[in-house]
């Protein structure tokens, strides 16, 4: 008997059946697209057909490789995880997912282990269907846990399968280069090229080898070879380049380069190829001849190279050269996206507080039409460090860095944002992951050491300088962190000798000046350091660095008065937040509170997104007795930066001392503690609170671990003395406030203690 089928059910099987095709039509026509190279709108189309049915395993698959295509392997290993779960018996998706994970393995420097595991789980069950997948996939394994002998022999079974596949050659040349037969894999490299000339990876490999073992000789006899066996190659032309530049041989550079300039047949874009390699080099006369001479060669492409020379101006910092450029450019295309980037990034090399302000604007519109453009969102947070909101900046450096993993730019601002913050775990890890993309960066791996030093690594950076200054004995900025070493070593006069030989060298160098000021402030002996400030600010009498250190030395000399003086010089020449921030510091040592809070508000105003001004100019109208409106400035800045810890736990305990709501007191400490546990002055706080809430027990157990690991500290003493009271204990609160009496407690709070240890003695003490 069949059975009536109600309304609903047809509803659903119709619905079903709309969705299925129309998961299919999208699917049908993001292919087409793809195949056109419209890969923005192929994306769409793939996204709309799982939307339409999630069980679109094609679906997956498709939006999978298209990802891989634009370079964003972390949503391709999401799609094709998918797509493998749909159509399990694809083995060729699980190769493909394989691969996939183990490349981002292999980029992110921390090495996810679940990323690991997935590889080996795959590769162990590709291996019982494709012996000589799985083989492959777990040689590489073994190769990037440093496991040579494990990983030869995967390479030589998967070679027994599929005789001389260049993948698995490659593969068994790296680990027998790096294990204990180089010889053998130097021999297999070459036998390899002569039968496979035109398999350049190879080339690659054997030349860093040689390049490690300084075979200088080997590694350009090797390029003369690549070249000989791929004379239409420009790479290859261009490898060889790069061998001659390093040397500075500069008769064999432009003799090779002109390979390609003389031959405009076989390379017809030679002059953008030429200036590309020069502009990489930071040869900026060289690269405006070739742009200059290719857009008069082939007018066809001028918009090109005029995309090129502006931006070799605007990376020379000359904005006026590039202006005209992007003027041309944009009169030609007003809605080309690449060349309103380009007037962003002109504006942002400006570097006027309106001009950084357009360029953010600019950048987040076109983030938001193309939100997978690396370039656009790294430029975006350049725009918002110049306006001061590095929160932000951060993360849409992280987007830029998902987006494309090996693009450097962002992780070297990154690193320098990290440095600036003195947040010098964070600046060794962005350092480790641009040197597993470049190892070569002489500077990241000598901030590194630097980095090692400032977090008290000390004998960690001492090894890694050994080797720098072994390997780079004239590098300026590895001889500068050799002298920072011996002056941390206390070996004033190796650090002095350093510094004064790389001054005469070059009297430009401003960082060894600088340095040559820190090693005399360190000996006291600020008297010979102004005197050779005196020297430097006659032949640069409008250095606002000059008188800023010189600001900073009369400081430490002990004469805040004279500080002031040449602070103000500095802000008449350029004003800036962090100058005046220096000079309400000045003030505040002069006990100069009223000047101080003008200069810490009119840091505030010029740097609105800075967490410094807010929390200096809070604490300074504290101690000017001006607490209600502490506590207002705090509430402010919160609303900016609410997770800021020393602000939350100023918040809290500016709210318990002007009377405000304890508990609320209570909330920004423990939020402040969620964010950060380690500073003491905040378990200060929550006992000071727990104290004031007449929470005795709380208050005692915080005060007495605090005293147990700071004994020197007069405060937390004070505080622990004035629970005890409250508890009875006057005995052990006269203790207290003895043992704060010997600690030299600040000015303000040794007559408090004294006062209190009168009364306690003459038994006339009011219960606080």
């Amino acid at each position: 008997m069949i059975r009536p089928v109600g309304c609903a059910a047809i509803v659903l099987v119709l619905l079903s059946s709309a969705c299925g095709r129309s998961s299919q039509g999208y699917l049908d026509k993001g292919k087409a697209l793809a195949a056109e190279g419209k890969y923005e709108d192929a994306s769409l189309n793939f996204r709309n057909a799982i939307h339409s049915n999630d069980r679109n395993g094609e679906a997956h698959v498709e939006l999978g490789l298209l990802l891989l295509r634009l370079n964003q392997p972390g949503e391709a290993y999401g799609e094709l995880s998918r797509a493998v779960e749909l159509l399990p018996n694809r083995n060729d998706l699980k190769v493909k997912l394989a691969e996939v994970a183990f490349g981002i393995y292999v980029v992110d420097s921390h090495h996810p282990p679940q990323l690991y595991r997935r590889v080996t789980e795959l590769a162990d069950g590709i291996i019982k269907d494709d012996p000589y997948d799985g083989l492959r996939l777990k040689a590489h394994l073994a190769a990037a846990d440093k496991n040579i002998t494990e990983a030869e022999a995967l390479f030589r079974k998967a070679n027994e399968i599929r005789p001389s596949q260049p993948e698995i050659i490659h593969g068994l040349v790296e680990v027998l280069l790096q294990g204990s037969q180089p010889r053998s894999g130097e021999e297999l490299a070459l036998q390899f090229i002569q039968r496979e000339p035109s398999y350049r990876p190879l080339y690659t490999v054997l030349l860093m080898y040689y390049l490690r073992a300084n075979r200088e000789s080997d590694a350009e006899k090797l390029l003369k070879l690549q070249l000989q066996n791929n004379p239409n190659s420009k790479e290859a032309i261009l490898e060889l380049a790069e061998f001659y530049a390093r040397g500075s041989r500069e008769k064999e550079l432009k003799d090779v380069l002109l390979q390609i300039e003389s031959n405009p047949q076989k390379f017809p874009d030679a002059h953008l190829s030429v200036g590309d390699f020069y502009r990489v080099r930071q040869r900026w006369d060289d690269a405006l001849r070739e742009y200059s001479q290719g857009a008069k060669l082939q007018p066809s492409q001028r918009m090109t190279y005029v995309k090129r020379m502006a931006e070799v101006w605007l990376a020379e910092g000359k904005v006026q050269q590039a202006d005209p450029l992007v003027a041309e450019l944009l009169a030609k295309a007003p809605n080309d996206e690449e060349i309103k980037a380009l007037r962003g990034t002109m504006l942002l090399a400006s570097g006027t507080p309106e001009a950084n302000a357009q360029a953010a604007e600019l950048f987040a519109k076109l983030v938001g039409q193309t939100p997978t453009n690396a370039v656009w969102r790294f430029n975006y947070g350049r725009a918002l460090v110049a306006l001061g909101a590095r929160e932000r900046a951060g993360n849409e450096l992280q987007e830029s860095i998902k987006l494309q993993p090996s693009f450097l730019p962002p992780y070297l601002l990154l690193v320098e944002l990290s440095e600036a913050k003195r947040d010098y775990a964070a600046t060794i890890r962005y350092a480790d992951e641009i040197l597993a993309l470049d190892p070569s960066m002489v500077q990241i791996r000598t901030l590194r050491a630097a980095s090692l030093m400032n977090l008290g690594r000390v004998n960690d950076a001492r090894g890694e300088l050994a080797i720098l200054a072994r390997d780079y004995p004239q590098d300026r900025n590895v001889r500068r962190q050799v002298a920072a070493l011996n002056l941390h070593d206390k070996e004033y006069a190796s650090a002095e000798e350093r510094l004064r030989a790389l001054i005469q060298e070059d009297p430009r160098d401003f960082e060894a000046k600088t340095a040559l000021v820190r090693t005399l402030t360190a000996q006291k002996k600020f008297e010979k350091a102004l005197i050779f400030l005196e020297s430097e600010r006659k032949l640069h009498p409008d250095s606002s660095e000059l008188a800023s250190i010189t600001a900073t030395t009369e400081m430490q000399a002990g004469r805040p008065d004279l500080g002031i003086v040449e602070y103000r010089k500095v802000l008449a020449a350029a004003p800036s937040a962090q100058t005046y921030l220096a000079l309400g510091y000045a003030y505040r040592q002069n006990k100069d509170l009223s000047n101080a809070v003008s200069a810490f508000e009119k840091a505030e105003e010029i740097a609105p997104q800075d967490i410094a001004p807010v929390i200096l100019l809070s604490e300074t109208l504290a101690a000017s007795g001006q607490s209600k409106k502490a506590l207002d400035v705090c509430r402010e800045g919160l609303k900016r930066h609410p997770n800021d810890a020393l602000l939350l736990n100023s918040a809290a305990y500016l709210t318990a001392e002007t009377g405000g709501d304890l508990d609320e007191a209570l909330t920004f400490v423990q939020r402040a503690m969620q964010v950060d546990s380690k500073p003491p002055a905040f378990s200060d706080t929550l006992g000071w609170i727990y104290y004031k809430k007449n929470l005795m027990d709380s208050a005692r157990r915080v005060f007495s671990v605090l005293t147990t690991k700071y004994p020197k500290n007069a405060d937390y003493r004070y505080h622990f003395g004035l629970v005890l009271l409250k508890t009875g204990d006057r005995h052990a609160a006269d203790s207290q406030f003895l043992a704060a009496l010997a600690s030299n407690p600040s000015g303000e709070l040794r007559p408090q203690i004294q006062s209190l240890l009168s009364q306690t003695r003459n038994g006339n003490l009011q219960n606080k």
